[in-house]
C-alpha cells in the first residue's frame, strides 16, 4: 500500500506493507494507513515544538527535514534518523530524533517496516497530514484593510 499526502506543511510517502499470507483487502489497508497517520498527528505539536524552538535559534530559517522511521514488528520505532541539512540544525536533529522514536506506530508485521516523513522547517508551518479525501482549505480572500494611502487628484490644497 503506498499513499501521498500533502499540506503546505508537509509531503509524506507511505510506503507500508502489511506482513500477511495473502493479499491486504482494501479495508484493513486504509485502516492501516489511518492508523499511521493518526499516530504521525499525534505527534505533530512535539514536531512543531521542535521546529519552534529551532526557529528561535535560527531565525528565518527555511527548508525541511526528513523523518526516516526503522519500525520494529511491535510497531516501535527501533531507529529514527533525521537528515536537516539547515544551518545549526544539530539541536533540531536530536529534539525530532527523540518525538520520532516515542511514536507508536501499528503493529506492520514480521519483518518491520520503514517510513520517510518530510516536514517543513519555516515559521508558521504546523505538521499534520490530511486524510486522502479531505479537500485543501481555501485560500482567504484578501482582508479589506480599508484605505492605506489615498492621493486624491484634482483636489485643490489650501495654502
Amino acid at each position: 500500500m503506498r499513499g501521498i499526502c500533502a499540506t503546505a506543511a508537509l509531503m509524506v510517502a507511505l510506503p507500508w506493507s502489511v506482513a500477511r499470507a495473502e493479499a491486504p483487502k482494501p479495508e484493513g489497508a486504509k485502516a492501516v494507513e489511518t492508523a499511521i497517520r493518526t499516530a504521525l498527528n499525534a505527534a505533530g505539536p512535539g514536531i512543531d515544538a521542535c521546529v519552534e524552538r529551532y526557529l528561535v535559534e535560527v531565525p528565518g530559517a527555511d527548508g525541511k527535514a526528513t523523518l526516516d522511521f526503522t519500525v520494529a514488528k511491535t510497531g516501535l520505532v527501533e531507529k529514527c534518523v533525521i537528515d536537516a541539512p539547515l544551518e545549526n540544525a544539530r539541536s533540531l536533529r536530536e529534539c525530532l530524533e527523540r518525538t520520532g522514536k516515542a511514536i507508536k506506530f501499528p503493529q506492520p508485521g514480521e519483518g518491520g517496516a520503514t517510513l520517510k516523513v518530510s516536514a517543513l522547517i519555516k515559521k508558521g508551518a504546523k505538521f499534520r497530514i490530511p486524510d486522502p479525501n479531505e479537500k485543501p482549505p481555501a485560500e482567504e480572500a484578501p482582508k479589506d484593510e480599508g484605505f492605506v494611502q489615498f492621493f486624491p487628484t484634482g483636489w485643490v490644497t489650501p495654502q
